[in-house]
């Protein structure tokens, strides 16, 4: 393969040409994070002559045209807003290049104000349906619920409506989890609330209630858990990816250790262990992978993935590890018991 010379003058004048006349904004800055030359595109973006946007400073520019301060290396991979009027926003994708031997950076500022406005839509759609969805099928979790209690075990009418009632529960599971992945991309952070770790650990369990059934499962608690700081949705979707990790993922595990304890640190720490070998316990990079292919997971309401947990449990400024090599865990900080 021959390598393409740069610096040949008919090569660096079609590098002008494209610079200039691409319609993505494009900004070259030095080591020192100021701006040596912008394209016109970057131009009619910051409302500044082109001429005039050489020798600002990247970090000044960007505060006086979005709405957020942020610095160049935190810069790459994130959605700018810039407001236009107070009723007009418009939404740009940045990402930064370092230079060939390190002679500065290009920076370049792509509207996805149309992609972002879908995205919001789908958004507020899947949350519209979701709630359309849950409404009825509450009436009949309800009344299964009911009959549940009315029809003795292990009888043939029994079995179908526990079907009923473990079919519409997991049709509400999905509904979650849609919602959720429709948020997945934007999702930044989160305001803490006190969470219940007892009560959702619960619930997340029975998701899982008759998958478990050819299992020895052990759940142990402590017997005073304070709340943990974070988002109940949250949590509970981070400990079902959890129980998928160990029940689901893991056909052949015989004996589920579930464990939710207090640490010395006054962490809340939840840790799964299992016996099965589809999927043994690796390292935390190949447990957890950073990256998420929104594409390739499948709500079937018994969760979404390791890789989501791990998004979770990092918004909530919480943390993930694996103890003697064959133990999931994450922990969460607590708000005191009073």
């Amino acid at each position: 393969m021959v390598e393409q010379n740069t610096s040949d003058p008919i090569v660096s004048s079609a590098y002008q040409v494209l610079f200039h006349q691409m319609s993505d904004s494009a900004i070259i800055l030095d080591n020192q994070h100021t701006i040596l030359m912008a394209n016109p595109s970057a131009g009619h973006l910051f409302a500044v002559a082109v001429d005039d946007l050489c020798d600002m400073s990247i970090s000044q520019l960007i505060q006086q045209t979005f709405d957020t301060d942020v610095k160049l290396n935190d810069l790459s991979n994130i959605v700018l807003t810039k407001t236009v009027d107070k009723d007009k926003a418009y939404h740009y994708k940045a990402d930064v290049k370092s230079l060939p031997d390190n002679d500065g950076y290009l920076v370049m500022f792509v509207d996805v104000t149309e992609l972002t406005i879908l995205k919001r839509d789908y958004s507020e759609f899947a949350h519209t349906i979701s709630h359309d969805v849950k409404a009825p099928l509450g009436v009949a979790v309800g009344y299964s619920n009911m009959l549940q209690m009315e029809l003795e075990k292990d009888t043939e009418h029994r079995f179908f409506v526990d079907e009923i009632f473990n079919t519409t529960m997991r049709i509400m599971n999905i509904c979650n989890e849609l919602v959720l992945l429709s948020d997945l991309e934007h999702l930044t952070n989160t305001d803490n609330m006190p969470v219940d770790i007892r009560f959702v650990t619960e619930n997340a369990m029975r998701r899982f209630q008759h998958v478990s059934e050819t299992r020895t499962v052990t759940l142990t608690m402590s017997d005073k858990l304070p709340y943990v700081q974070g988002n109940a949705p949250w949590v509970e979707e981070a400990i079902v990816d959890y129980l998928h990790y160990a029940m689901v993922a893991n056909p052949s595990a015989q004996n589920i250790d579930v464990d939710v304890s207090l640490t010395d640190d006054q962490l809340v720490q939840f840790s799964v262990r299992h016996d099965g070998t589809d999927v043994p316990v690796t390292t935390v990079d190949e447990m957890f992978s950073d990256t998420i292919n929104l594409a390739s997971i499948r709500a079937e309401g018994y969760g979404l993935g390791l890789n989501v947990a791990k998004r979770l449990i990092e918004l909530m400024k919480g943390n993930i590890a694996i103890i003697n090599g064959d133990t999931l865990t994450f922990t969460l900080k607590t708000i005191p018991l009073k």
